[in-house]
């Protein structure tokens, strides 16, 4: 009877013991589970970092494009509209029949303190209208009193016109010349010049005639 006691307790004990390792067994698994489950939510987390980080990258390399190609449309834009104002500068003088459209003649009373006693002073003016430079070769130069009459003879307060004048675009350049007045007359209000040159616009020449104003 003791015998089967023995036994009994020996049994119980494997029992015990066996019960014991399938508990660490079921432990160790559901520990191995877990440590996997909690791999794949942190391999998941990554791969959701990742998929944003190359979404961001993506938005950005696309914003990126989108600006340069807007910045080089605004400079071809930009250089096509300077090429074409170019190109209209350098062809319009060709339909400029006359160089009176960029040339202005004007003659008026000059109060220069260094006028000679007796005489009447006034002050010539030519002047560039337009955005072309201008070169004038004058030939024939003549002055008229506001009556009619003959052409006057008159004198130069400095260097008179001669030579070869340039002009630059909406630029003048002044002379000043002075008439005798005969005793007993009083002067003139004003003169008229009629100017004879050859002009050059740009790359463009006329033989030109410029008057002042109507007598």
């Amino acid at each position: 009877m003791s015998w089967h006691v023995r036994e009994e307790s020996k049994d119980s004990e494997n029992q015990g013991r066996g019960n014991k390792r399938r508990g660490v067994q079921v432990q160790s698994l559901s520990n191995r589970q877990g440590s996997m489950i909690h791999h794949e939510k942190v391999s998941r987390s990554i791969r959701k970092g990742k998929g944003r980080r190359r979404k961001l990258l993506v938005l950005l390399l696309t914003h990126h494009h989108d600006g340069a190609g807007v910045t080089t449309s605004k400079k071809a834009a930009v250089g096509l509209i300077v090429v074409c104002v170019v190109l209209v500068w350098a062809v319009f003088p060709i339909f400029i029949e006359s160089p009176d459209y960029v040339l202005a003649l004007t003659v008026n009373p000059s109060t220069n303190s260094d006028c000679p006693a007796g005489s009447a002073c006034f002050t010539m003016e030519l002047g560039n209208r337009g955005p072309w430079p201008v070169t004038i070769e004058l030939t024939e130069l003549q002055v008229y009193p506001s009556l009619i009459g003959p052409s006057l003879n008159v004198n130069w307060l400095g260097s008179g016109p001669g030579g070869l004048l340039v002009l630059i675009p909406f630029t003048g350049h002044t002379y000043t010349f002075w008439i005798k007045i005969m005793g007993g007359l009083r002067p003139p209000d004003r003169v008229y010049v009629i100017l004879t040159a050859n002009v050059t616009v740009l790359y463009i020449s006329h033989y030109f005639v410029l008057h002042s104003g109507k007598r």
